[in-house]
């Protein structure tokens, strides 16, 4: 049976290998282990367009929920900025964007209720007479009346002061004094039970709490940061200023979700699963869109006593920065530069301490510098284990692939194996220096004291190739347009064996400060962190470079096939996957009018390619039965897409359970020779059957009798002759919609 006689969109797709080469289908199912979750569906978006419904697998109890109700009442706040908020008669905001996804996913309008007070929305919430609060914090209280989603949004708590208080910037400094909390706020209940001695002022709004502060009547007002700084600069306030307490264990970020009245479990576990479904790029859109209009609060970490002496005993930390490794560490002028440099300027300001760059040596002299303790941190580095002899590693900083380098004619390198007896350039002291002497030390090394000396070599043919990371390699090809050079292949052998990750890595006497280090990245946000990324390794939209494909195509966790020594020994005695496909089966897989392979599965292969360097390559047919025949005739290796049958599998499974029978008589002498002899015991039975009129099926394939293997043949029963004998006659569909719309216009003329 082929997929396309099948309902192809919720089948599961298989990829069929031959039967005889169990190493390959083991190496495909770790290439389909290492697809993320987000890469599948991008290719999907791409080739089976945003059906949102059809996407989201909803139970027929939850389809019938939503049929019955198809108008949600929803709760928004309308000063709540830039979460949502009314303007010229509009509802908008951040929470708006997102509760409409879900609503387009789930095929479902939201009735958005903006003019009564929090206090108020939480009782029709209990009383039912709303369905669903925006924006809501989940509590032990609340959930005895509420269902809530997962988080979808995080912010930070802050307190807005008159300038002339701005001492009164702590809870802790408000004791004895009165704070405005809005009506019905669960912050007011953490205040009640940790700061009983502040005194609490309820308001029915953000404004109108802001308000009462900047007259005086209440000293400060406890809520969003974010709203606050909007609603200060939107009207005006000047005398007002506003402090982050996110250093504040109580309130080091809120988390808010969806609340769902509690006799709704089915349309809270449909809301769910379309959260679940939003993709992280639409996100960072909405949250782009909403959040580079107002200066964030700077996140500060929480340190124990011990970590604060320290800071205050050492305000000024030494850095390395090497003169030439963009777009990690380089100088510009005197100015360093580069993502680590970003980085650690972004990790330091979370810290609070200042930075001394050391620049104006070797990579060499740097780390000499940093083993004598003359330089505090060095960077960026991989992670090897004579350097844990001397310094401590922070959490991982990027994750790359290192890459072989060439001049632009030279042939692709497809393992290291195609460097011996050749030349290598590499930067004296590096990781790959240590790797190569000690696992390949038949390759001769051409010592250099950095990346652009390593290409001057090659470009003068006094090396053959050099290795560096991927986004390295990239940058200097395009910012010296170098189309004499090429990056020719991936350097597996180190990535797989060793760890092709960058830290930083500080003094090991200062173990205190790496677990300071370590609490500030771990308070970096992605969208931040994906934002810094994207600042120096991205490329301009007319500038399709090397750097952009490697980029563009790779996630910063990039997961990497790890092969067995039988599975990788396979491949180096294969060197090529022989595959075949469907020509006619779009969007999955066909052959377009110009020849070439196009379809979700080519895009897989691609990944695949990317995740393992494996090649494939394509065995073209005219039809799904030729492909088949080149698999059973082991012209080729696989099929990307096909589709299980139960007589498939059940012929299968027969089969195996007819083979593992015979296996305790595998030594007998009528079971030798082809497997029609075997099936007829032996050249005698089979000469006797010759004299008569007796006819029997015989193949070398199989072990059996006559019946047995006519069963095992027509099992999978593969209704393609006739398909496929209209096709090669020319009736296709297009045909049927020519003859059709002919006989059409016929009658209509009449």
């Amino acid at each position: 049976m082929h997929p396309n006689e099948i309902d192809s969109i919720n089948q599961p797709w298989h990829i069929g290998a031959r039967n005889d080469w169990p190493e390959l289908i083991s190496i495909i199912n770790k290439g389909l282990d290492a697809v993320t979750e987000a890469e599948k569906k991008s290719l999907h978006k791409k080739w089976l367009g945003e059906d949102e419904q059809r996407r989201i697998q909803l139970t027929e109890e939850e389809k019938r929920f939503i049929d019955a109700h198809p108008r949600i009442k929803i709760h928004m706040e309308e000063d709540y900025i830039p979460f949502s908020f009314v303007r010229g008669g509009e509802l908008k905001g951040y929470s708006i964007d997102f509760a409409e996804l879900i609503a387009k996913k789930l095929g479902v309008e939201f009735v958005y209720l903006t003019k009564q007070s929090w206090n108020e929305a939480i009782s029709k919430l209990k009383s039912k007479e709303i369905d669903v609060i925006g924006q809501m914090i989940n509590t032990e209280k609340r959930r005895r009346y509420t269902l809530f989603t997962d988080t979808y949004m995080k912010y930070y708590t802050g307190i807005s002061v008159k300038i002339e208080n701005a001492h009164l910037n702590t809870l802790e400094a408000l004791e004895g004094k009165k704070l405005a909390i809005i009506n019905g706020y669960a912050i007011e209940d953490v205040v009640k039970k940790h700061y009983p001695m502040i005194e609490i002022f309820n308001c029915d709004d953000n404004y109108s709490c802001l308000n009462e502060v900047s007259q005086g009547k209440v000293d400060a007002f406890l809520s969003t940061y974010t709203v606050m700084q909007y609603l200060i600069s939107e009207h005006d306030l000047f005398q007002m200023t506003t402090f982050s307490i996110n250093d504040n264990p109580l309130f080091a970020e809120t988390k808010e979700a969806f609340g769902i009245r509690n006799d709704w479990p089915l349309f809270h576990s449909a809301m769910q699963k379309a959260i679940n479904d939003i993709e992280v790029d639409e996100k960072q859109r909405i949250f782009k869109k909403w959040f580079g209009l107002a200066k964030q609060a700077k996140p500060k970490i929480q340190l124990t006593h011990e970590e604060k002496a320290f800071l205050e005993n050492h305000p000024i930390i030494k850095v390395s920065n090497e003169m030439d490794w963009p777009p990690f560490d380089f100088v510009i002028g005197k100015e360093p530069k580069g993502y680590s440099i970003d980085l650690i300027k972004m990790i330091a300001e979370r810290i609070g301490i200042k930075l001394e760059f050391i620049n104006g040596y070797t990579w060499n002299e740097l780390f000499e510098k940093f083993k004598k303790k003359e330089i505090d941190i060095v960077h960026p580095v991989y992670h090897i284990s004579y350097r844990e002899r001397v310094g401590l590693f922070s959490k991982t900083i990027f994750v790359g692939r290192n890459v072989y380098v060439t001049q632009a004619e030279s042939p692709k390198i497809r393992s290291i194996e195609d460097l011996k007896e050749k030349i290598v350039a590499v930067v004296k002291g590096w990781a790959t220096e240590k790797f190569l002497k000690d696992e390949y030390p038949e390759i001769e090394l051409l010592l250099t004291n950095n990346l652009v000396e390593s290409l001057k070599a090659i470009s003068m043919g006094q090396a053959y190739a050099t290795i560096e990371m991927d986004a390295v390699a990239g940058y200097y090809l395009i910012k010296e347009m170098r189309t004499d050079l090429k990056i020719n292949g991936w350097f597996k052998e180190f990535d797989i064996r060793r760890d092709n990750k960058l830290y930083y890595l500080i003094r090991k006497d200062w173990p205190i400060l790496q677990q300071i280090f370590i609490k500030a990245q771990e308070s970096i946000k992605p969208q931040e962190l994906a934002a810094l990324q994207k600042s120096w390794f991205g490329a301009s939209k007319d500038e399709k470079t090397q750097l952009q494909l490697i980029q563009e195509e790779k996630e910063k966790d990039r997961v990497r096939v790890v092969f067995s020594d039988e599975e990788q020994a396979y491949l180096d005695r294969k060197g090529v996957i022989k595959f075949s496909v469907d020509p006619f089966w779009p969007p999955f897989e066909y052959i377009d009018e110009k020849g070439q392979f196009r379809g979700i599965m080519k895009d897989y292969l691609h990944l695949f390619h990317e995740i393992s360097n494996i090649e494939f390559k394509l065995m073209p047919t005219n039809s799904w039965k030729e492909t088949l025949e080149l698999v059973r005739t082991k012209k080729c290796d696989l099929i990307p897409q096909i589709a299980p049958t139960p007589e498939r599998e059940a012929a299968v499974k027969r089969y195996r359970s007819f083979v593992k029978k015979g296996l305790s008589e595998s030594g007998l002498p009528d079971l030798s020779g082809g497997g029609l002899v075997r099936s007829a015991c032996d050249w005698t039975e089979l000469k006797a059957i010759r004299k008569t009129d007796a006819r029997i099926k015989g193949d070398e394939r199989i072990l059996g009798n006559s019946e047995f293997v006519v069963n095992v043949l027509n099992a999978p029963n593969e209704k393609f002759e006739e398909k496929y004998a209209l096709k090669a006659g020319g009736y296709d569909f297009k045909y049927l919609f020519n003859t059709t719309s002919i006989q059409c216009t016929k009658y209509d003329s009449k």
